[in-house]
Formats: structure tokens, sequence, C-alpha cells
């Protein structure tokens, strides 16, 4: 019993430092917010682009041409439109008419009925509004978005926003367009692997977390642990952050901090940076936000006192491996192929492809012949390169003699259309099957031959067996190694 207790206890004291620590906020805790998430993530071979409309004065109309890189094929593609109501909270209704030409003429991808309220969680409202599946509001933004993979056949789209408030529609006309962009995963035709994501949400950092004595750090992950980590090729990585404010926020990738500039616009901007020394192969990547903390919300500067973000970027680029080939020849055929000092699975004669461009040492082994000393070649991207090997034989020699002379003398079966005694020279070391015969006797022997030694062997036919080791009168084994 006493045992049990003891688990009751050290089970409540858990309990007690889990209430206590306070866990990480999933919003900011004032006014709510949609923090970010992986909306899209793949591979492609050109890159993950974008490009904004910031407004820098208050609009209702606004036209956007993007100048997209070359590509062969656009493989996701999505448009962003922001738009602000005039409240944070109240209803002021507004229209917004969104088209976009990707190549094919002028199309329209929604009108939006931006005519919600919107509540604080901290009075117990609901926070984040959705308007319908491509459209929330947080705040005073309404975000939608559009899917135009498949309306992209140009370099210079063009997209066009337009927010009216006809009549019968509530509260006061603002309708200022923040923000339009264009984000695109492309295939180029080249043999670069980019991994990307795009983290999507509709964050927001106010001043009045801070006011109530709380603190909010926005977070999103990346899911890089995936990403090749024995891989010769150096990767190179680009974040992107997309945001909307007067001030730029305060930002970390992988808790290192990532220095701003001010926005472009009046009300957004965005950042790109190089965070391929940040990266940590095997492990996720996390990105955290907050507003810029050194301005204050009251007294009159509520500018830059609230930060908002709907998209975070990041792209790993691996380049496109130079490769050429290799024909490695010999004679004889059949040699073991090494590259760079390393076996392969390749022997002579043959192509080797997929080889990385640049200099490379190549050498050929087989049994029973020199090991030559190694080629150096220089291989480049698409081109066949050469090395072949003309491999010096180890030998050694046979002396055949016999009593009496005159006997003509097989090797392996192959009459060398000499006769005893007689030496054959040049043989590649091995054993053989030596063979004398005249017209009234034959005899084999196995011999082994060794490098730079002459091996001797006598055939006697003047004793009763035939020979000085006779063979039992059978066919020889031919036991040529070579």
């Amino acid at each position: 019993m006493r045992i049990k207790r003891s688990y009751i206890g050290i089970a409540f004291i858990i309990t007690l430092l889990l209430a206590v620590v306070p866990a990480p906020a999933a919003a900011d805790q004032y006014v709510g917010g949609i923090p970010l998430e992986t909306v899209k993530e793949g591979t492609v071979s050109g890159g993950l682009w974008h490009d904004s409309f910031v407004g820098t004065a208050p609009v209702r109309e606004a036209t956007k041409q993007y100048s997209l890189p070359d590509y062969t094929e656009i493989k996701w593609a999505r448009l962003y439109v922001t738009v602000y109501c005039g409240h944070m909270q109240n209803n002021y209704e507004h229209r917004a008419t969104v088209k976009f030409n990707g190549g094919s003429g002028m199309q329209t991808l929604g009108v939006e009925e931006l005519r919600k309220p919107y509540s604080y969680p901290i009075y117990g409202g609901d926070g984040p509004v959705w308007v319908n599946d491509h459209c929330n509001r947080v705040t005073s933004d309404y975000l939608m978005w559009y899917d135009v993979t498949n309306r992209i056949t140009a370099r210079n789209p063009v997209a066009e926003v337009m927010v009216d408030q006809p009549e019968g529609y509530k509260g006061t006309l603002d309708g200022r367009i923040k923000l339009v962009t264009l984000v695109v995963a492309y295939d180029d035709g080249d043999d670069d692997e980019v991994y990307y994501w795009v983290n999507q949400g509709h964050d927001v950092h106010s001043y009045y977390v801070e006011d109530i004595g709380e603190t909010y750090i926005g977070e999103t992950i990346f899911a890089t642990e995936d990403l090749p980590e024995d891989d010769e090729r150096i990767p190179a990585a680009e974040f992107s952050a997309i945001y909307l404010a007067s001030n730029v926020g305060e930002f970390e990738f992988n808790a290192e901090p990532l220095d701003a500039n001010p926005p472009q616009g009046a009300y957004s901007g965005y950042q790109i940076w190089d965070v391929s020394d940040l990266l940590e192969p095997g492990t996720t990547s996390t990105f955290t936000y907050t507003r810029d903390l050194g301005v204050a919300g009251s007294g009159g500067n509520f500018l830059g006192a609230f930060f908002k973000i709907p998209l975070a970027l990041l792209s790993v680029r691996y380049p496109e491996e130079e490769v050429g080939s290799i024909r490695v020849t010999s004679v004889p055929a059949g040699a073991t192929i090494f590259l760079d000092d390393e076996p392969t699975q390749w022997t002579t004669n043959t192509t080797i492809p997929g080889i990385p461009a640049g200099d490379h040492s190549v050498r050929v082994e087989v049994d029973r012949y020199r090991v030559p000393d190694d080629r150096w070649v220089t291989v480049t991207k698409g081109a066949n390169t050469t090395a072949h090997f003309d491999l010096e034989a180890i030998t050694g020699s046979i002396e055949v003699t016999s009593e009496p002379s005159g006997a003509w003398v097989y090797l392996n079966g192959e009459n060398m259309s000499v006769a005893t005694p007689a030496t054959l020279e040049n043989l590649i070391i091995g054993d053989y099957t030596v063979e004398v015969r005249t017209e009234e006797h034959e005899d084999y022997r196995t011999v082994t031959v060794s490098e730079g030694e002459t091996t001797s062997v006598n055939f006697d036919f003047t004793t009763s067996g035939g020979g000085d080791g006779g063979s039992d009168g059978g066919v020889p084994d031919y036991g040529y190694t070579g």
C-alpha cells in the first residue's frame, strides 16, 4: 500500500508541474490567428518563385504583371490576395473581384463577399472567421487564395483585383488592397533537385498580448528531416517570409536571428534570406516570428505594433550533377575496373555512365597480369572519354625433355610444333597439362608455371612404365588456368 501511495504522489507532482509550466501559445492569445502550416511540398527542377504587389497607398484597384523565370512546366501555382476591411472587429462590408490572365485571356477567379464580423478570443469570441474554403478573416484583413497551376501558359501572367461596396452593403468603405502574391513551383528542364515547402496561415502578433502580461512567438515547421544527408552536392537553401505589417517583425530560422529590411509597402512586405548555413540535415527546420517588440502599442505608436504573416516559403536546391562517361578497354578483356582507387562492378570492355565531371583515376586488374599504373582522365559533362590498357602478362617457362628425345610436345592439348628437348617460353603463370607423344608412347604431366622461373618436366620412355611418373593411360585433364 505504501508503494501505491508513492506512485500516486509522483503522479500528482508531475501533473502539478505540467500545470505550472506554460505550453507554447497556439495563436495570439488576445485576437487569435491561424498559425502557418505546410499546404504544399514537393520536388521540382526549377525552383520556388514568388512576387508580390504591395500596397504603397490606399487603393481599391490593383493590377500586377509578373515575370516568371524560364520554365518547362508549372507544377504548382497559387495566387494570394489580402484586402483590408477597415476595422478589427466590425463588419464593414465589401466585395472583392479577383481576375487572372495566365496567357489565355483574363478570367474571373472569384467574387468574394467580405461580410463577416470578427470577435476576439480574449472576450470569448471565435477568432478567425472562414468566409468559404479559400477565404478567411483575421482581425481587419481578409485573405483569399486561388489555384492557378493550369491557368499559366505564358511567362507574364497578370492579376487584377477590384474592391467595391455595392448598394446595400453596410459599414465604412475602405477595402484597400494590401497584397497580391503569386507563388509558383516550376520545372526548367535541367537536372537540379529543388525541394520546396509552402507554409500558409493567417497568423498575427498583437501588442495586446504584452498589454495583458503575456507573450506570443509564432512558429512554423518545415519537414527538412528527409533531405539527402550523404550527398556530395552542396545544397543552397532560400527562405522567404511574406507579411502584413507597417514595421517588419523579428525572425529566427533554426534559432538563429535573421536580419530584415523595412517593408516594401505601407502595410506589407516580403523578405528573402539565404539560409544554407542554417540548414541542419536530418532534422526539421523551424521558423519563428514576432512583431517588432521595440514598438509600443499605446500613445499613438500603433504603427508596427501589429504583425501578420500569411506565407513562409522554403526551397533547398541540390545542383544538377555534371556527369559524363568513361569507356574502359583492355587487352585481354574481363579486367576489373577501379575508379578513383575503388573497385567497381564493371569489367572491361565497357562504358561506365554517370561519372561526375572532373579528374578521375582509372586502373584495371586481372589475375596473372601485372597491375598497370593508374591513368588519369578528365570527364566533362555529357561527353565520353576513354582509357585503354595493354596488360602485361606475368610469365614463366617450361622445359620439356624426354628419353629418348624427339617426342612431340603438346600443351593443354595443343600441338606446340616442337619436339623434345624444348623450352616453352612466355607462358602465363598457372597450371598447364604438358603431354608428349611418340609413335610408341605418350604421357602427360600437370605443371605449375611460376613468375620468372623455368619449370622442368622429363618423360622417360626407356622404363617399362613408360615415363618417370607416367600417366595411367587415360585422357589428360588439361589444367591450364592462365
